[in-house]
């Protein structure tokens, strides 16, 4: 994601290669197996300057006054980009999808609270909303 005046606004998609001269804002401390550090750089460089930010309002913020970019997942930031104060560009041309999974217990039934929450979530995930 970035300011609504940024460079990769006027692309169909980035690359990793496009981060390298970026300062990138990050939510995690740490790196986390699956997501873009260890998919999305995958033998590129990676960004000039990594701040861990640690929050996606945070995160928002710095971005929207032009401080940087960030990766963040869509549902995250569903607000912001629907009020038009940041804008989002695909990484890659395929996206970078994350599957998510919800663990219950072998014994819980369908009408359990863990089972209602994960099908929640699972619709959640497929409306525009969570896309």
């Amino acid at each position: 994601m970035t300011a609504p005046d940024h460079a990769f606004t006027q692309q169909p998609f980035v690359t990793a290669e496009d981060f390298e001269p970026e300062t990138y804002f990050t939510y995690s401390f740490e790196r986390q197996p699956g997501f873009e550090g260890d998919r999305f750089w995958q033998g590129a460089s990676y960004p000039a300057r990594e701040v861990r930010v640690g929050s996606v309002d945070a995160i928002c913020e710095l971005v929207k006054a032009g401080l940087g970019v960030s990766i963040l997942s869509q549902w995250a930031l569903y607000s912001y980009l629907r009020w038009d104060t940041i804008k989002a560009t695909p990484i890659t041309e395929q996206g970078l999808p994350i599957r998510w999974h919800a663990i219950t217990r072998s014994a819980a039934n369908k009408n359990s609270p863990e089972a209602r929450t994960a099908r929640a979530l699972a619709d959640w995930f497929a409306s525009d909303e969570g896309q």
